[in-house]
């Protein structure tokens, strides 16, 4: 469930302030997607060899280790967002 999501993600992140899961905006639009890891395996030839869980673990690691190269190009597009 979204809330077992949330919560493992505070863990490997030491969220210790929680969150709130809130009804969806007015100006979200985008609806729910989702992958199909069929259609990657049969039309790309793409299997996933890392679990979801360890995959998330290993991105919120990559994140934090890299936070200077996402500030970086974070401000790349600063004048596009004024």
């Amino acid at each position: 469930t979204i809330k077992d999501w949330a919560e493992l993600i505070c863990e490997y992140t030491g969220n210790a302030g929680g969150f709130d899961i809130l009804p969806k905006r007015e100006w979200d639009t985008s609806g729910k997607r989702f992958g199909s890891t069929e259609k990657a395996e049969q039309e790309l030839g793409f299997k996933a060899k890392i679990p979801l869980k360890e995959g998330l673990k290993r991105t919120v690691e990559w994140t934090k280790e890299n936070l200077d190269l996402i500030e970086k190009n974070i401000h790349k597009h600063d004048a596009y967002l004024a």
